[in-house]
């Protein structure tokens, strides 16, 4: 009997995630709750997906003791250290594409910390059983992703924002750095199958269509999904 290794990525993952919760926020209601939810959602997927893709870059690094220690580096700096050690190019950090990731790695670390502010109050005209004020929370919006720092304001448009800012980044790496061909993105990105030196990639059966509605909100991911590679690989959902 063969044994087969299956070599499991993510990337395909997280971005079918970010894209569908995307669409979901965007065919919500807007100004709901639950819109905000899949905005949410959306946004922190998008900057997770960007972390993916170095780890992915780095894990073609030789020596198991190098790749451990440089994975303690911060993504950004994963994707220069990969850049400098297989073509001698060098990340551009005053880039737009940087900058606009570097503020949506902003937005999911301000996530996980908690803050406070002092607000103006007045007495409510109105009572609610909880609050007998009344109060505006001022929301600070990171000038060049243009995404509020508050997570409690995250609608649909600032999930396309987020997409828009992964998928710039990552064209950039992909097409102008490392110069990578579609279909050697598509290798490095999507889980697969390996038997001896021959490796099968894994299309899950929704990522097509989801390709083709992000194209549609402007959204170009065919420099790492060629066409013909989705059509080939397995249709099946992993």
């Amino acid at each position: 009997m063969e044994k087969l290794q299956f070599n499991e990525r993510k990337f395909t993952l997280l971005l079918i995630d970010a894209l569908t919760l995307a669409r979901h926020a965007k065919d919500i209601v807007n100004g709901s709750c639950l819109e905000s939810t899949f905005a949410r959602g959306c946004i922190l997927f998008s900057g997770i997906l960007l972390e993916c893709c170095a780890n992915l870059l780095l894990d073609k690094v030789p020596g198991r003791a190098l790749r451990k220690d440089l994975d303690k580096l911060p993504f950004l700096s994963k994707f220069d250290v990969y850049l400098r050690i297989t073509t001698g190019a060098r990340l551009d950090r005053g880039r737009n594409e940087v900058q606009l990731v570097e503020e949506l790695k902003q937005l999911r670390d301000a996530f996980v910390h908690p803050k406070s502010k002092r607000v103006e109050a007045q007495k409510a005209k109105h009572p609610h059983p909880t609050s007998s004020f009344e109060f505006d929370i001022p929301f600070r919006r990171l000038s060049g992703i243009n995404i509020s720092a508050s997570p409690i304001s995250w609608r649909a448009d600032d999930a396309i924002k987020a997409i828009r800012a992964s998928e710039g980044f990552l064209r950039y790496i992909f097409r102008e750095l490392l110069q990578m061909s579609s279909d050697d993105a598509f290798r490095l990105l999507v889980s697969g199958v390996e038997l001896g030196e021959v490796e099968g990639q894994l299309v899950e059966s929704n990522l097509e269509e989801l390709l083709d509605e992000a194209a549609k909100m402007g959204l170009d991911f065919s420099f790492m999904f060629p066409r013909a590679a989705l059509k080939c690989g397995n249709r099946d959902p992993i």
